[in-house]
């Protein structure tokens, strides 16, 4: 098990998970491949996520890696398996020039609130407006927006 929890049920790039690996495999620098996860959600739909955030300059001998969760990984409650896949394309033949895959591992995807579970005044404010909802904070606190 990854950890107690990797998300919750229907979340939209809300969860990154990050990785470490080794570097190097074999010889080869894996910071030069390509890295995606290859993942099998709850509903049994398999799909590949692309790893945007990858980092070899904090330890020089590990790769820092990001999955920013997408909603396909999430589309229902349970468990999710999970891969990283290392690869390098000849872009004329389109094979495999090099392909490492890690061991399967597992995590959970945690059920959230359903809408039906939601009152009729709830989703009424849920269904405003971003600008209303923004305008009926602004009325009852203040808002401090710092970019990162």
């Amino acid at each position: 098990m990854y950890s107690n929890f990797l998300s919750v049920a229907r979340d939209h790039y809300a969860e990154t998970i990050y990785m470490r690996v080794p570097r190097y495999f074999d010889g080869v620098d894996l910071m030069r491949m390509c890295c995606v996860v290859e993942y099998t959600n709850a509903a049994n739909q398999s799909h590949v996520s692309p790893i945007l955030l990858k980092d070899s300059l904090t330890e020089p001998d590990y790769l820092l890696l990001g999955w920013c969760i997408h909603g396909d990984a999430t589309i229902q409650a349970g468990t999710i398996k999970f891969a990283l896949r290392f690869y390098s394309l000849n872009l004329t033949t389109h094979q495999f020039v090099y392909s490492l895959r890690t061991q399967q591992a597992t995590g959970r995807i945690l059920y959230g609130v359903d809408e039906s579970e939601v009152s009729e005044e709830q989703q009424a404010v849920y269904n405003k407006p971003i600008y209303d909802l923004v305008e009926a904070l602004n009325q009852k606190s203040l808002i401090y927006w710092h970019n990162v």
